[in-house]
């Protein structure tokens, strides 16, 4: 899950960049900031923190809710202004695959053992990406 979690943010940045929506972003190594999924919902200051001392204006944060099903991803997105704390643009976005359904005929596990990558994860995280920029891109609030 922690690789899938980089390329995820590895997806946000190169839609962000491709799209113009920001004009620099990075990519904060993750490990750096231990407990950061609960800090999600209750402040983000150590995100906040992190992207004011590397002297960024805005961070943008993500979390990306457990995965139930194959069929479904969630991720929660807030850009943040980090002068002040204050949450400038947020969003929970949600994709739906109906590759399940077209593999039901595949053998998904093979010598008694669940094989995920038989799933299109890497499409719906590009696609999870795509969709919340373009959320992004279109909102009022968003800084250019």
């Amino acid at each position: 899950m922690h690789h899938f979690g980089r390329r995820l943010a590895k997806n946000f940045q190169e839609e962000l960049l491709q799209r113009g929506t920001l004009s620099i972003v990075e990519l904060f190594n993750r490990d750096n900031w231990p407990g950061k999924r609960d800090d999600f919902f209750s402040g983000n200051y150590q995100s906040i923190e992190y992207a004011r001392n590397a002297g960024y204006d805005f961070v943008l944060i993500g979390h990306m809710q457990d995965i139930r099903a194959d069929d479904q991803m969630v991720v929660y997105t807030k850009l943040i202004d980090v002068s002040n704390n204050v949450t400038v643009w947020s969003a929970k976005t949600t994709v739906s695959s109906t590759q399940r359904s077209v593999n039901e005929g595949i053998d998904t596990i093979v010598g008694g053992v669940r094989q995920p990558e038989l799933f299109p994860f890497t499409e719906q995280a590009a696609e999870l990406a795509r969709c919340t920029v373009e959320e992004m891109h279109l909102a009022d609030n968003v800084p250019e």
